[in-house]
């Protein structure tokens, strides 16, 4: 009977909006999976200057400073120093930092290309003959993490 068509057809209906409604939700968890990432910066020397964090999610711009996923530079004010980044979403990263003590945004090198300004990278993994790989140096975010790094000389 046409009744029995209609109620089947606005049940249909109902149903589809439903399902449609529950995928959207769970599309929208599933995309917006973020965590934050807490960064310490241990062996500060100076109480002047800047740290820089730089977060990266490939080999390829790691560790370039112009190339920078996510990044701040906080003055020092402290020989500790931490700093939040907030909703970061899931992924495989490597961090790299500096202290930028004489303030020009750069990490200053000696005319071979050796760091004179401290530096660390996530792991506190330290490269051959220049920075470390990204492999190295990565972690994968899942969660809120915290993350350590010691200034080296």
């Amino acid at each position: 009977s046409f009744e029995s068509e209609l109620f089947i057809s606005k049940l249909f209906h109902m149903n589809k909006t439903i399902l449609l409604f529950c995928l959207s939700i769970f599309s929208t968890v599933l995309l917006s999976q973020t965590a934050s990432i807490t960064v310490k910066v241990e062996g500060i020397q100076e109480v002047r200057g800047n740290i820089s964090v730089a977060i990266y999610n490939n080999a390829d711009d790691f560790p370039d400073n112009e190339k920078v996923l996510f990044g701040e530079r906080i003055p020092v004010q402290l020989e500790t120093f931490e700093y939040v980044f907030k909703d970061i979403p899931f992924g495989t990263y490597a961090i790299a930092v500096y202290h930028d003590l004489d303030e020009d945004s750069e990490l200053t090198k000696s005319w071979i290309g050796i760091p004179k300004e401290p530096y660390g990278f996530s792991n506190n993994v330290e490269g051959g003959m220049g920075p470390p790989d990204f492999e190295d140096a990565s972690f994968e975010l899942k969660q809120d993490m915290e993350i350590s790094i010691n200034l080296k000389e």
